[in-house]
């Protein structure tokens, strides 16, 4: 297995429910621009900037999960912001990771890292901070 299949599993294992999981690529990058050229094998812009698809340090796994409140609201179900940070073996998790799990906890949501299945429910059903 690798951290891909992992991460594919967990999306699918959670997101039958009421969790919904979206892959986020911090890695990723894009360019945008006007199009000079563009023939089947490349394009060229003019002028041209890069796109960064995430901000360093974003989890791997980005969505929602339910949360039944009370007082005024009693049934209504709200969506709580969940990110994974998913990681395989040994791999350790880096400082802008561990500070983007930080604020998406200190922010009301539910956030950690999963090397598994049950540790990402174990997120999933965290109770959210007052």
């Amino acid at each position: 297995m690798t951290a891909s299949n992992l991460q594919a599993e967990i999306m699918l294992a959670l997101s039958r429910g009421d969790t919904r999981l979206l892959r986020a690529n911090s890695a990723g990058m894009a360019w945008a621009g006007r199009i000079q050229h563009q023939n089947a094998h490349s394009i060229t812009l003019s002028p041209y900037s890069r796109v960064l698809m995430m901000p360093p340090g974003t989890s791997d796994l980005l969505g929602w999960s339910p949360l039944v409140i009370d007082a005024g609201y009693i049934g209504r179900r709200i969506a709580v912001p969940t990110a994974i940070e998913v990681k395989w073996k040994r791999d350790t998790v880096k400082d802008a990771q561990q500070s983007f799990i930080d604020l998406v906890l200190a922010s009301g949501g539910r956030a950690g890292v999963a090397r598994n299945i049950d540790d990402a429910k174990r997120i999933v059903t965290m109770e959210v901070r007052k």
